[in-house]
């Protein structure tokens, strides 16, 4: 209803420099969430041309790109410890772990040059794909990296994309300790992480030629990564609630595309509540129910701002804004 009514107000403003950032960005979300967000399609609905709907989500795109360099790429080692859970930091005390997982979001179709279709069909997914990264961190800030053509293989994407580099830059920036990348066993790069600043690689074992199964010791370790890492397999789904990704239009823009999933990525860092559960009272804040029993009946205590929260799912969940002695 309110899409509606929202698209009704906008019908028959021809001139687009007449909207304003609310309604540009309406459009833009539109883009990204609507289950037909296409250009043809929002064209029609806000009686503009193609070609200035594009320009309009690319405009957007760069104003929250801005918002979302700003930020930095990952908190600093004095808020990783800040702001890590307490077992996990009891786990890795001294260690800076990032956890990496890729991603193939499918093209819409198979591209016509025959050197685009090699570079993009990927074996593991068995279809044409792009390839991109979401990069959590041990306190669950999420970042998404490059969109790369799918062909390539997890370990080159880490170093060519250049997500060592910026591990690698990271540390430089805070004095900390290098970054302890946390991977799954397709990640095989010991040599170049070590080569960019001393970083270290946490991988689950596998399996070698004419070994039939894991030693005890190596399942126990492999179990136990996985269990560390499982976290970072919940964060990969949240940027894809946004559907944007469900499938690359062959012929997009790909440099804003690009940008709008990295947006998307870090947009999730202030859409959803935290992936760890124990976070919620570590930062803080009130669970739902506890806020839901404050705003009914007055008992409890009330952070100030967050009375909202009592009656929605969807609310900021970074604890950089959150200390645990508001």
């Amino acid at each position: 209803v309110n899409t509606a009514c929202t698209v009704e107000t906008l019908r028959g403003r021809n001139n687009p420099r007449s909207m304003g950032y609310r309604d540009m960005f309406f459009l833009y979300f539109m883009h990204q969430n609507a289950k037909d967000g296409s250009l043809p399609t929002l064209a029609s609905l806000f009686k503009i041309s193609q070609g200035c709907a594009a320009n309009l989500i690319k405009t957007c795109a760069v104003i929250e790109e801005k918002r979302r360099l700003a930020f930095g790429l990952h908190p600093t080692w004095e808020e990783h410890k800040y702001l890590c859970p307490a077992d996990f930091l009891a786990k890795y005390p001294d260690l800076r772990v990032i956890m990496t997982d890729t991603l193939g979001p499918p093209l819409s179709g198979t591209p016509a040059n025959p050197e685009a279709n090699n570079a993009t069909h990927s074996q593991y997914y068995g279809t044409n794909c792009v390839k991109g990264a979401v990069v959590l961190s041990a306190c669950m800030w999420i970042v998404g990296w490059d969109l790369w053509t799918g062909g390539i293989p997890d370990s080159a994407y880490m170093v060519q994309s250049g997500l060592l580099a910026a591990h690698q830059k990271l540390q430089e920036a805070d004095d900390g300790p290098p970054v302890t990348n946390m991977v799954d066993k397709g990640f095989r790069l010991e040599t170049e992480a070590a080569d960019a600043g001393g970083q270290t690689m946490i991988t689950p074992s596998f399996k070698r030629k004419n070994i039939t199964q894991l030693d005890p010791v190596e399942a126990a370790f492999s179990t136990c990564v996985g269990r560390d890492r499982a976290i970072n397999e919940r964060g990969v789904r949240l940027p894809g609630l946004f559907h944007f990704m469900d499938k690359i239009t062959i012929g997009a823009n790909m440099s804003v595309t690009n940008m709008m999933w990295k947006n998307i990525a870090w947009r999730c860092n202030f859409c959803f509540i935290p992936l760890s559960v124990n976070l919620v009272h570590e930062w803080g804040r009130k669970s739902d129910m506890d806020l839901f029993k404050a705003e009914s009946d007055g008992s409890g205590t009330l952070i100030p701002g967050t009375q909202w929260m009592a009656t929605t799912r969807i609310r900021p969940r970074h604890a950089r804004y959150y200390p645990r002695d508001v």
